[in-house]
This record gives C-alpha cells, sequence and structure tokens, in this order.
C-alpha cells in the first residue's frame, strides 16, 4: 500500500512542482492511523532529510542520506519528535480542541526502522524512515478522534501529509494535513463502531436482529390468514 500511495504522489508532485523551489520543496510524509476500539496505532512513513532537519546530529550532511545504524541510533529522538508533533485528542469535539496537548493521547509503544527506498514527488529516490506509535485511549472506547499534525512546518512550511483511517477494519476518511490545515476531527459512524465489539456480542445481536424480524413476518402472516 505505501509504495502505492508514494507513486501517487510522486506523479500528483512532478506534475505541480513551480518553476521557483524553495529549499526541500519535495517534504512529505504518508501516515495512517488504525484504530481498534480503545487502541491506536499510528504508522508513518518519512524522508531521511526531513528527520534530518530536524534532528540534531542525523543526516548532518543534510544529503538524505542515513548511514548503517544511523536511524536505529536516533530511533527515541525521532518517536519523541514525532509525538510532540502528531498529536491524537479523543472525543475532539472540533479542530480548534485539537491543539489542547494536555489532552492528547500518551504513547504506549513505539518502533523506528528503516523503510524500502522510494521515489519523492521530484521523482528522485528518496530514503525513508518508518514510525510505528501505539496508543492506549480511554476504557470504554473512541468515537471520535481529533488530530492535530505540524510535521516538519518548521523546517520545510510546504511539508505536507497524506493521512488515511481505518476504524475497526473499514477505512473512514482521508487528510491531507499541511500549513494552516493541520487538524481534523475524525468520526466513526455506529456501524463502524459496532464492528469494534467482540465476535460472540456481533453475534448475539445480528441474531436478535434475525428473531425480530422473523416474528414481524410471522405476524403478518397471521394478520393474512
Amino acid at each position: 500500500m505505501w509504495a502505492a500511495l508514494l507513486a501517487l504522489i510522486a506523479l500528483s508532485g512532478a506534475a505541480s512542482a513551480p518553476a521557483s523551489l524553495p529549499a526541500h520543496p519535495n517534504s512529505f510524509s504518508i501516515s495512517e492511523l488504525h484504530i481498534r476500539n480503545s487502541r491506536v496505532e499510528l504508522q508513518l512513513r518519512c524522508q531521511v532529510l526531513s528527520l534530518g532537519e530536524v534532528i540534531e546530529g542525523l543526516d548532518p550532511e543534510l544529503d538524505g542520506h542515513a548511514e548503517p545504524g544511523e536511524v536505529e541510533r536516533f530511533s527515541s529522538e525521532i518517536a519523541e519528535y514525532v509525538a510532540r508533533h502528531y498529536r491524537l485528542v479523543p472525543g475532539a469535539l472540533d479542530e480548534a480542541s485539537c491543539a489542547d496537548a494536555s489532552a492528547a493521547l500518551t504513547v504506549a509503544g513505539a518502533f523506528v526502522y528503516e523503510a524500502p527506498l522510494a521515489l519523492d514527488p521530484m521523482n528522485e529516490v528518496s530514503e525513508w524512515v518508518d514510525v510505528v506509535l501505539s496508543f492506549e485511549g480511554p476504557a470504554g472506547g473512541l468515537n471520535r478522534l481529533g488530530v492535530h499534525q505540524s510535521l516538519f512546518q518548521i523546517t520545510s512550511p510546504g511539508h505536507r501529509d497524506s493521512c488515511a483511517v481505518v476504524w475497526n477494519g473499514l477505512e473512514v476518511g482521508q487528510r491531507q494535513f499541511a500549513l494552516g490545515a493541520e487538524a481534523f476531527v475524525f468520526v466513526a459512524s455506529p456501524e463502524v463502531i459496532a464492528r469494534g465489539a467482540p465476535v460472540l456480542q456481533r453475534y448475539v445481536v445480528h441474531g436478535a436482529k434475525g428473531v425480530f424480524q422473523s416474528l414481524d413476518a410471522l405476524l403478518l402472516v397471521l394478520l393474512l390468514v
């Protein structure tokens, strides 16, 4: 899935590139939010060069190349940076409430590792890093999740992130985050929430619906007799 998305963004970026470009105009990332009841997992893929511009000591030449073991050595700093600039706010009512850092979920686990080479929007090969952060939401589960994302905006104001949200196995929305469009609230429908129920519970609910439908049909027949 990552490869297809990167290829699509690369083509769109190359077609829309202006004649006069600022430094690192191809800064972008791809993210997916996977929500299952109260658990949230962020999967982010971003460029080594973007990270080198915000984390001191990583890619000091700023050539977009990470030496062997360099990403692993800076994995804690990378995870901390992403957690600060990709905030998830449970139950957010509007985009303004997404900016409340005190209400954001805290990271329960983090993995950082090198990703395969791929094209950037300028159709140039870039080195990438995958960041996976896991969160534990409220015990009662989630039906609204606010996102406030400000990745790389200071060093690359033109940075954009293409985000997709998968909730209980169903994709419920997509959003492109950028400077001036940092926040959004994703809302799950009752049908999506129901998919998160235990299998036995879903079976009982569907079974009960089937029983009531059968009773309705039987009553209709009796009325007609």
